[in-house]
């Protein structure tokens, strides 16, 4: 019998799909038994000795946000701290605060931290020098499910929208990069609307699409358009975000442009991000076109085999548009950016889980696993309970 793993998530974050998904990735994938608790809100009936019993390792999910003091309960961290088995941590966001999931590492000493931060950045959030004895592992923001292999979604001649969009209007301290969100939908449903182009092109928090309304959505879009994701300014100690707030308290109407040489021209670019989105993930699976500005996708994807490049002025939208109006063409690069990006199961969320179950068995001694293991005859809960399980 294998081990048990136990799980710590936030259920105040399970309302976004991608999230919820990602969190039940474990136990649909999993070699190990694993359980859950909800580690951000209700204190734990479970004591330390009790999670050093039962469980051979203990993950924290990137929905508990370490970029945050007090997102963690107390009584969860101190628990942690006394676990004598191998802690894996899940971070993202990384950008914001940064010295805060630092100071969590510290104290929480996971022998694996899974970071969105490249690798050429990441001495630059994590220097070597402050975590010796800690392994950083650069992932990518989310992956594919696997169901998504069973869909089957709609020909693009029966889609009604030609090009859709939601974003996201980010706050002035993300820096410029993360400014593209808003940018690719003003301008891009300016343009539409001027060429009489059929689409549904938001970035307004209010107009955010979420769980299967957000694949039905996609189901119904020849192209989505997209950007990369993350933001290249490293706001270590949160001062650049409090500069940004108590200006906008005097001058609430301030613009970008205005902000940007003030606060945030001399951090850009401190730090790189820019990566591949579970969003186009997603389009991806649902046979849906990409309409992106011009980006490395974390090596992934290829201008004009996987996407329709556009350039981040706009300049060459007309050319992209011929591209989408000529329906084979467009078909063509969809199916073949399926075939390579979702047929390959490279980037599936059971594949990445299996190098996870293979990082804690290279952690873990397996010997100390079998003979915990065949003491505790426990049934894996289901996503939705919790530890109290353990009790019945």
């Amino acid at each position: 019998m294998i081990g048990n793993v136990l799980v710590l998530y936030d259920n105040k974050s399970t309302h976004v799909q991608t999230i919820y998904d990602s969190i039940q990735s474990f136990s649909n994938y999993s070699k190990f038994n694993i359980f859950y608790a909800n580690a951000t809100s209700d204190e734990p009936q479970a004591t330390s000795e009790f999670i050093n019993k039962k469980f051979e390792a203990v993950i924290i999910h990137f929905s508990v946000r370490l970029s945050l003091s007090d997102y963690l309960k107390e009584s969860w961290a101190k628990m942690v701290e006394e676990f004598n088995g191998p802690v894996l941590v899940f971070l993202q966001d990384e950008f914001d605060v940064a010295e805060i999931a630092r100071r969590w590492i510290e104290r929480l000493k996971p022998q694996i931290v899974y970071s969105i931060i490249p690798e050429s950045s990441m001495d630059v959030v994590y220097p070597k020098t402050r975590f010796p004895r800690v392994q950083f592992k650069t992932v990518l923001a989310g992956y594919i499910p696997d169901e998504f292999l069973q869909y089957r979604s709609k020909k693009i001649v029966d889609r009604p929208i030609e090009i859709g969009y939601r974003g996201r209007d980010l706050p002035y301290w993300y820096g410029k990069f993360a400014q593209e969100k808003k940018i690719i939908g003003v301008k891009g449903k300016e343009i539409c609307q001027s060429l009489g182009i059929s689409h549904d092109i938001e970035w307004h928090s209010s107009k955010r699409i979420y769980g299967r309304d957000w694949h039905n959505f996609l189901c119904n879009v020849q192209v989505m358009m997209g950007t990369e994701g993350g933001a290249n300014i490293l706001d270590e100690y949160g001062a650049i975000k409090s500069s940004i707030e108590s200006i906008l308290e005097f001058k609430p109407d301030i613009s970008f442009d205005e902000v940007y040489p003030l606060y945030l021209e001399a951090h850009e670019g401190r730090i790189i991000t820019n990566q591949l989105t579970p969003k186009i993930f997603e389009a991806i699976s649902l046979k849906t076109g990409l309409l992106l500005f011009e980006g490395e996708y974390s090596g992934i994807l290829e201008p004009n085999k996987h996407y329709i490049p556009l350039r981040k002025d706009f300049s060459n939208f007309n050319e992209c548009y011929e591209k989408i109006k000529d329906k084979e063409l467009l078909k063509n690069m969809i199916d073949q950016t399926y075939v390579d990006i979702v047929l390959s199961k490279k980037y599936l969320v059971s594949s990445f889980v299996k190098t996870v179950d293979e990082d804690i068995e290279k952690l873990v001694d397996r010997n100390l696993i079998q003979n915990i293991a065949s003491k505790f005859k426990l049934i894996p809960s289901c996503f939705q309970k919790e530890i109290e399980v353990f009790y019945k």
